[in-house]
């Protein structure tokens, strides 16, 4: 389903208590709605808080649901580092998800609970204000300085990322593909990120 499928999707919601959204990129667009009196709520729950921006007066409160991501963030690291066999990782984040720095952490203890001596590149990618995502050629640039930093013999073949809908952008512009991609928080209708060719 696309952004906008779901988008529409909010014409077909009758009046309620409670509007419970899954993604901030509906937020906006339920917001207006409301304001607008086509759509009936007293507040608003959404359950990612990946790029959500408060609004300065929303109609109706907005109450937002933040998971924590170490748990998992650790367990990924550890399968990582269990099927790997040289040891090297790269480990991804968004600037948008405000546990990027929490995720990378968590994934990092995992690899190195499990394998003492692994190598872990890490980085926070930024995302474009307009589209939401990471364009390829800023990850692009960001990679071959990631790789310059970790030296010639870093031949990482895991990449671990939590990159919300910017995931695929990622996975397209890697340079070589990986053999092995551990990938959290995939975005799945990769109609709206990659071009046809």
């Amino acid at each position: 389903m696309t952004t906008g499928e779901a988008t529409a999707l909010l014409e077909q919601v009758a009046p309620t208590g409670w509007l419970v959204l899954s993604s901030p990129l509906l937020l906006t667009a339920a917001l207006e709605r409301i304001h607008a009196g086509e759509l009936q709520c007293q507040l608003v729950l959404l359950l990612d808080d990946e790029g959500y921006r408060p609004p300065a007066d929303p109609p109706v409160p907005v109450y937002v649901i933040t998971y924590d991501v170490r748990p998992a963030a650790f367990l990924c690291g550890v399968a990582a580092a269990e099927s790997s066999n040289n040891g090297m990782f790269t480990v991804l984040a968004s600037s948008a998800d405000p546990q990027a720095q929490a995720f990378i952490d968590a994934v990092w203890t995992g690899c190195k609970y499990h394998t003492n001596g692994a190598m872990v590149a890490t980085s926070i990618i930024p995302v474009d204000d307009f589209t939401g995502i990471v364009s390829p050629t800023v990850f692009q640039v960001l990679h071959t300085k990631l790789k310059e930093r970790m030296g010639p013999y870093f031949l990482c073949n895991h990449f671990i990322a939590a990159l919300g809908r910017a995931t695929p952008s990622i996975l397209y512009a890697l340079t070589d593909n990986p053999t092995n991609a551990f990938v959290v928080g995939g975005y799945a209708d990769f109609r709206m990120v990659r071009e046809r060719g």
